[in-house]
């Protein structure tokens, strides 16, 4: 019962973080939704390119761990496992991104 009440606390104080800077545009005029979507969206297009390159990063550890390993069976299906995981994951953020450019433009 307790969890529960603190896991409600932690949504609504979630909440209420995510929307305060709505309530601070808001006060000076100057934008609402329109210009929190725009501070979002250049947020995101920094942070992206980061993941990205962190996706390209776990693909090029996997790499090294198979070349290193070559003789021990366990440390190679580890090794292909983060090349399996890293490619399909950069595979992922770049569909994505590239779709939601594509609607941006429309």
């Amino acid at each position: 019962m307790k969890d529960k009440i603190i896991s409600n606390y932690f949504k609504a104080l979630v909440a209420g973080a995510v929307s305060l800077p709505l309530v601070a545009f808001a006060q000076n005029g100057q934008g609402g939704i329109g210009a929190f979507a725009a501070q979002l969206g250049s947020i995101l297009n920094t942070v992206v390119p980061f993941i990205i390159g962190l996706g390209v990063f776990v693909v090029t550890y996997g790499i090294l761990g198979l070349i290193s390993s070559a003789a021990d069976e366990e440390k190679r299906k580890q090794a292909k496992d983060f090349i399996f995981w890293g490619v399909l994951g950069v595979f992922c953020m770049l569909s994505v991104w590239g779709f939601v450019s594509i609607l941006a433009k429309i």
